[in-house]
């Protein structure tokens, strides 16, 4: 799948319950900015562009020109501002085609989506579910049950805050943070017959991995279907087996590059691309991550991974966790967490904030700057 094509018997319905239908959606004029408030009317736009020869965005807009069967889309942005990405509809088309086997998306699904248009996983999931000609639903927070969801598209973090049981749930496709046992054990009995597939990917890269329910709990899953995962030391060179070293990919759905804005973190060369995360591969292929490069300190002598307190946060019962570090002269930094509920204060942590919710972006994501203002 080389072009994202509305298929002409999927539909969607947005946030209010209104649907459009493809031939309606065919009626919207091509608009190369989307409004996100305007789910429905923003994706119709997009693919209209899209057919058009434009380069749509749905959010903030973009100058840089228009390439054919390209678009853009954002990164998360939890510890700066979002960059903007430019990829190709082939990298899409790659990926939607394996779920599209793998998940039974077709005309009888019914997607379910939480998140904001603007960035790349709820784009990709809408997206995803009009290509395959499936009926597309943004949903509010208490929407999932009433509208008779099959297939839910959905962050760690916001299937935490599910409340109601949805049986009609028969996959979810989760990534974007840990999915630990605590979440899991909260999926099983919302969802009760759900089939959870858990993935770890990138804007830049889009899917790295895939896991069902028969990987490791701890791993992120096997590399998806055309990804190659290579993990390497300090100076470049592959790791054994089991050795920790940067997480590098090889990938048909890699980004077409920046289009706004930079990473330090990401680095591509020889057809390689590293966002900065680093992990090992066990003896099976599965993949374990430790954290970010940039968010694993030495701290009094010891490397410290801000993103597994998150994680051990989040395992103690917190529906979110945050962690950021202060600089300090003696211990090299002072570690400060806050989550979205009550939960024990961890040694490591210097200060534990427990607030009713957490600060986020429309990404679903922690707003680290806006935590940044609440240190004590």
């Amino acid at each position: 799948m080389n072009k994202l094509i509305w298929h002409p018997k999927a539909a969607l319905t947005d946030f209010d319950g209104v649907i459009l239908t493809a031939a309606q959606a065919a009626a919207v004029p091509a608009a190369r900015r989307g409004n996100p408030a305007d789910p429905a009317r923003a994706m119709a736009g997009f693919f209209q562009a899209l057919a058009a020869g434009l380069s749509p965005v749905i959010g903030q807009p973009v100058t840089a020109p228009d390439l054919p069967d390209h678009f853009f889309t954002l990164t998360g942005g939890s510890s700066g501002p979002p960059k903007v990405i430019r990829r190709n509809t082939a990298s899409w088309g790659h990926s939607i085609a394996v779920l599209a086997a793998r998940l039974g998306l077709g005309p009888d699904a019914r997607v379910g989506v939480f998140g904001d248009l603007t960035y790349s996983l709820s784009l990709y999931a809408a997206v995803e579910a009009l290509c395959c000609g499936a009926h597309l639903h943004f949903l509010p927070r208490s929407g999932l049950a009433a509208r008779g969801i099959t297939h839910l598209y959905a962050t760690p973090t916001q299937l935490r805050l599910i409340r109601q049981i949805a049986p009609d749930v028969t996959h979810v496709i989760s990534g974007g943070g840990p999915f630990d046992p605590a979440t899991a054990a909260h999926v099983a009995t919302v969802l009760p017959n759900a089939q959870v597939w858990r993935f770890y990917g990138a804007a830049e890269t889009s899917f790295i991995t895939l896991a069902d329910s028969s990987a490791p709990a701890k791993a992120v899953g096997a590399a998806f279907p055309g990804v190659d995962i290579e993990i390497r030391d300090p100076q470049g060179q592959p790791c054994q087996t089991g050795a920790e070293g940067l997480v590098w990919v090889r990938s048909p759905m890699v980004f077409s590059g920046y289009a706004s804005g930079q990473s330090n973190s990401t680095c591509i060369k020889d057809g390689w691309i590293t966002v900065g995360e680093v992990g090992y591969l066990d003896c099976e292929g599965f993949l374990y991550l430790t954290g970010r490069q940039d968010r694993i300190l030495t701290i009094t002598d010891r490397s410290v991974s801000l993103d597994q307190l998150e994680t051990d946060l989040i395992t103690a019962g917190a529906t979110a966790a945050a962690v950021l570090a202060v600089p300090d002269p003696l211990r090299g930094y002072t570690l400060h967490g806050f989550t979205e509920g009550a939960v024990p204060r961890p040694a490591a942590l210097k200060t534990l904030t427990c607030l009713p919710e957490l600060p986020r972006l429309a990404s679903g994501k922690p707003d680290y700057r806006a935590l940044e203002r609440m240190l004590p």
